[in-house]
């Protein structure tokens, strides 16, 4: 991937609240890292699959194809 210019734009932290599998109430803290990238080629290079640990994988969209209501707070913050 040719990265032509890239930007910081935030860094979040956030507690978040969840019940797992076995019913029980779990927290969470996430530290996300929000940056803007402009790429020249994106041949081959974005991981699209699971990694197992935090990660669903990642994919190229359009902005415009984005509802507010399917974002997560940090990606909401990162695009609007």
């Amino acid at each position: 991937m040719d990265i032509i210019k890239e930007k910081l734009l935030d860094v979040v932290s956030q507690n978040t609240t969840y019940i797992n599998t076995k019913g029980i109430e779990r927290t969470i803290h996430h530290i996300g890292i929000i940056y803007s990238v402009e790429v020249k080629s994106d041949e081959g290079q974005l991981k699209e699959s699971a990694d197992g640990e935090d990660s669903l994988g990642a994919e190229w969209v359009e902005i415009s194809s984005l509802k507010k209501e399917e974002l997560s707070p940090f990606a909401e913050r990162g695009i609007i």
